[in-house]
């Protein structure tokens, strides 16, 4: 006769986030790669014992620097969750999701960058004059 397998439950307050990055540098012509990403990314989660997921995208967009030429460039969306073998508060997950977008909105010299949480989503944007 065959053990049944026995399993533990945890549970955790829910608590997600997404970070869209655009892999365009600026509003230059230099694309970044998802690799590059992912490598920034292994860094700070083996710096931090945390956990992310990468996808990715493409934004698609209305172009303002030429009238007839629409706009789009590569991007990854990265996740975040409070896991349940690793629980944080949500104050600690919104810190590590801002600390996680402002270290990618500086290492692939983005002009924006955005974090969509359920209730809300904040953009972290360089004054024109610093750009």
């Amino acid at each position: 006769m065959v053990e049944p397998i026995r399993l533990t439950k945890k549970e955790v307050d829910t608590f997600t986030a997404q970070i869209y990055l655009g892999l365009r540098e600026g509003y230059g012509t230099l694309i970044h790669n998802e690799r590059e990403v992912r490598e920034v990314l292994q860094d700070y989660v083996n710096n931090n014992k945390f956990c992310v997921t990468i996808t990715p995208t493409e934004f698609i967009y209305t172009s303002n620097l030429k009238k007839s030429v629409n706009g789009n460039e590569p991007g990854v969306i990265i996740g975040i969750m409070n896991y349940p073998r690793f629980p944080l508060e949500r104050k600690t997950l919104e810190q590590k999701a801002e600390e996680i977008a402002l270290l990618c909105k500086e290492r692939f010299k983005q002009n924006k960058i955005s974090i969509v949480y359920p209730d809300r989503t904040v953009m972290f944007e360089t004054p024109e004059e610093n750009k």
